[in-house]
């Protein structure tokens, strides 16, 4: 921590011109990831379940802990909730007017420091510089102004609920003369909360707004040695702002951590800070404390239940070939299962319902590693590692670290994250106004075709059906601009174009960030799964590796075309297997048969294999026919190869017969 914080005060000298530019790219990427109109909905919803989830701790914690005068205050904060909300509101308008929070100023859920984007006097050039910021800043404008009704909404609560209490204390009758008493001393306390412009001056009822909005401050007295070298990470970054291109978001993420932390029973106990509270002599924080451990464990307890019963889903296969064909049968990853009258099932993601769908998401991974492992790797702490890291490498607010790790593990990873950056810097905005138009207008600027909302086969895919960098950054911009010229998205097996989740068939589902899918009837897509079958997606090059041809985009897909239907009166591969799976020959295969436990027998794996494999050297030969000129010289070179080894396996027999005849 001394170290990070002494490169940070270095840092801190003076910034070069060279520093302010990076910052204000820095400004330009953060905006535009947050411009997205999932982000706003995410972000709104989870705070203000987490708004309302607090008060019912403090009733539970009241409860376990029998100190009546905690759960009542949880009762009145649910009463003041209501009545605060014209206030927050109120406050709400005037945060987003002057762009900087009211009740706790300079605290944003966005950790910007200053605009970038801006320039002083009062030139053409200072007004147009500071209206591009004003309108660049928007999104992280928005997210301030929600996160300053809801800190209002907590502070005022919890404020007006304690000083109810009081009150009582102080005027204990119940005569009118006691109530207007008791209402005087209330609003007159009430109002000493308030600085003359509006700023918290009580500090328990703001650090309490803080927890729930998760902008507690990283370095606030009495955090634990993690949350301090967290802290001394994000000085350094305002230090030194190119480290913000690998985390954009610090504290925000970090106290969404350990807000799972606190509330899971055993690791909440590793923390000095917890154990503190837990066993403080203020009565209030003790029940505090409790009632956030007792709604974790209900919260664990309740994930675990899902999981067994097959009701969540996690990360899924790690293997992007096989986990390609899952999703092409309708699965999703970080998905509540529903399964629907029709017996057809409904997956409803839950992955961006921070901080609760933590929760699934880690007993998820875990039932799903579990299920692979043995009794004593079980209670490896490695395989619970395992779980977090699977659990975490899905957040978006991590985005930035892990592609800067997938570009250091070179081959196509490497262009893979390099692709996935530079997207972040295509407002996501763009693409939800698009799909927006095209749902209600019905219009055809959001071709789903073409867009990278969620690749299948993630890296693959980015490594194959995608060529330069900047194909990822216009794969986000709609019909009007760069997109036209990418290529389109094609399964070669199915024949359909694919189409990148947008939700529900109504409005509001093409921009709610809790996507929802239906698992396709399909019997072909349904076997491939139920094979655990992997494909890797046609290379973009053919021929050896010194000299190999690469595929132009148009050739390409029609390459991809030709493995589906290589000619008009051949069957189509999804028609030939299909046929196959129905077929008494392969139906007789066992399921569950590897080559491994009878060897020679061909397994149902390679029937598939086969059968693909020959329309891939169909679509080869129709490719050469379509395009002679360019693949050509190919499989001339193909050809003398094979003919050269020929000759020389030929050669080798014949001095192995002779050897023979001579012995």
């Amino acid at each position: 921590v001394n170290g990070i914080t002494k490169l940070a005060e270095k840092a801190a000298k003076g910034e070069s011109y060279l520093g302010r530019g990076v910052r204000v790219v820095n400004e330009f990427y953060i905006n535009s990831l947050l411009s997205g109109i999932p982000t706003h909905v995410i972000n709104t919803t989870s705070t203000a379940f987490k708004v309302a989830v607090n008060p019912l701790e403090k009733i539970l914690g009241g409860a376990l802990t029998r100190d009546l005068d905690t759960a009542d205050e949880g009762f009145k904060q649910i009463y003041h909730l209501f009545t605060s909300l014209p206030q927050a509101l109120n406050f709400g308008w005037k945060a987003f007017k002057q762009a900087d929070n009211v009740l706790d100023p300079n605290v944003r859920i966005t950790e910007d420091i200053s605009p970038a984007i801006s320039m002083e006097g009062k030139s053409w050039l200072a007004h147009a510089i500071n209206w591009t910021g004003t309108i660049v800043r928007v999104p992280s404008r928005l997210l301030l102004t929600g996160d300053e009704v809801f800190k209002q909404l907590t502070y005022r609560s919890v404020l007006k609920a304690r000083l109810s209490q009081q009150a009582y204390q102080m005027h204990p009758g119940n005569t009118p003369a006691d109530r207007v008493a008791r209402s005087q001393w209330v609003e007159e306390r009430f109002k000493r909360g308030f600085d003359d412009n509006g700023k918290a001056t009580d500090a328990t009822a703001l650090s309490e707004a803080q927890e729930t909005t998760f902008t507690t401050p990283l370095d606030a007295p009495g955090r634990g040695v993690a949350t301090q070298a967290m802290s001394a990470v994000q000085q350094l970054a305002y230090k030194v702002p190119i480290l913000r291109q690998m985390l954009p978001f610090i504290r925000t993420p970090w106290n969404l951590i350990t807000d799972v932390a606190v509330r899971t029973p055993g690791v909440a106990h590793w923390s000095e800070e917890f154990r503190k509270k837990l066993n403080s002599p203020d009565p209030r924080v003790r029940a505090m404390t409790k009632g956030r451990l007792a709604s974790g464990t209900l919260l664990w307890a309740g994930a675990a239940s899902m999981a067994m019963q097959g009701k969540i889903t996690g990360e899924g296969p790690t293997n992007p070939k096989v986990r390609a064909r899952w999703e092409a049968a309708g699965w999703r990853p970080y998905s509540i299962i529903i399964e629907n009258e029709d017996g057809n099932k409904e997956y409803v993601s839950y992955r961006r319902g921070d901080p609760y769908g933590t929760f699934l998401g880690l007993v998820a991974n875990w039932h799903e590693i579990a299920a692979n492992l043995t009794p004593e790797e079980n209670e490896d702490a490695l395989a619970i590692a395992l779980m977090g890291m699977k659990t975490l490498s899905s957040k978006t607010f991590l985005q930035g670290m892990y592609n800067v790790m997938g570009a250091l593990q070179g081959d196509h990873k490497t262009a893979s994250a390099f692709r996935n950056h530079i997207a972040g810097y295509a407002p996501n905005l763009l693409m939800d106004v698009a799909t927006l138009s095209d749902d209600i207008l019905g219009t055809d600027i959001g071709d789903t075709t073409r867009r990278l909302k969620g690749s299948p086969t993630s890296d693959e895919f980015m490594a194959t059906q995608l060529g330069s960098l900047l194909d990822g950054f216009k794969s986000k911009i709609p019909y009007w601009g760069l997109s036209e010229d990418l290529p389109g998205r094609y399964d070669w097996i199915t024949g359909r174009e694919l189409e990148y989740d947008r939700g529900d068939s109504e409005w509001f589902g093409s921009i709610s960030p809790f996507v929802r899918s239906q698992e396709e009837k399909d019997p072909v897509l349904t076997e491939l799964r139920a094979l655990n079958i992997s494909f890797s997606d046609p290379s973009r090059e053919i021929g050896p590796d010194e000299n190999p041809y690469p595929f132009p985009k148009d050739e390409y897909e029609q390459y991809l075309r030709f493995i589906h239907k290589p000619t008009k009166n051949r069957p189509s591969l999804y028609d030939t297997l299909n046929r196959m799976f129905a077929s008494r020959e392969y139906r007789s295969i066992p399921p569950g048969l590897t080559a491994l436990e009878q060897p020679g027998l061909p397994t149902r794996q390679d029937r598939v294999k086969s059968i693909v494999q020959k329309y891939k050297k169909a679509a080869q030969k129709e490719m050469l026919r379509k395009y002679p000129d360019t693949y050509g010289e190919y499989f001339t070179d193909m050809r003398e190869r094979a003919r050269d080894e020929v000759k020389k396996y030929a050669k080798t027999a014949a001095q192995e017969i002779v050897r023979g005849a001579k012995f």
